[in-house]
């Protein structure tokens, strides 16, 4: 059975597609790889405290929700995990806030000074104050937050929001049924 599902996975159009698109998943992919691996140094070590591995845990945290927020998803299996270590971790949690916080507003301090040098608006929505990085940050014009593209969805009828959701099947059922597996 393992053999038979490597061997349809190895063959799959959509998987050597999707593994192939630049976009925000691989480095989500990367990041998430990391964070079990970290977590799981400090599972093994018996959960004796390490500034190195808390620090990078909070480094890799901050940056894996500047770069997609679905690893909240992830949150309570962590949290699960470190769990047996939380005196530990509660008694240096000012640090680790400091850390997961820059960690997380770096990519976005970036993308303000970024957009300040260079104003032409061609990338990142230009954030050109408060309210444009708290539109960025929510991805309100794309990605997780934005559940239609192109429609307001405060704004949008019946019929568009009826049509984004039988396009949505459409397309899974192309890309992920017997058929859009070969």
């Amino acid at each position: 059975a393992a053999f038979l599902t490597a061997l349809i996975l190895a063959v799959s159009y959509n998987f050597w597609l999707y593994s192939l698109v630049a976009e925000v998943f691989s480095l989500n992919d990367l990041l998430v790889a990391l964070l079990v691996y970290v977590t799981l140094l400090i599972v093994e070590g018996g959960y004796k405290f390490s500034w190195k591995l808390a620090g990078c845990l909070a480094l890799l945290l901050g940056l894996s929700l500047a770069n997609h927020h679905t690893i909240v998803l992830l949150f309570p299996a962590f949290s699960y995990l470190l769990w047996p270590a939380r005196r530990q971790i509660i008694r240096r949690i000012p640090l680790l806030v400091i850390v997961f916080s820059l960690a997380l507003a770096l990519p976005y301090l970036f993308i303000f000074w970024w957009s300040g040098m260079f104003p032409t608006g061609a990338s990142w929505s230009y954030p050109k104050d408060f309210w444009g990085m708290w539109s960025l940050f929510l991805r309100q014009d794309y990605g997780t937050l934005s559940p239609t593209v192109g429609i307001d969805p405060s704004m949008a009828t019946l019929s568009e929001k009826w049509s984004q959701i039988t396009n949505y099947l459409r397309f899974a059922w192309d890309d992920f049924s017997w058929f859009g597996l070969c």
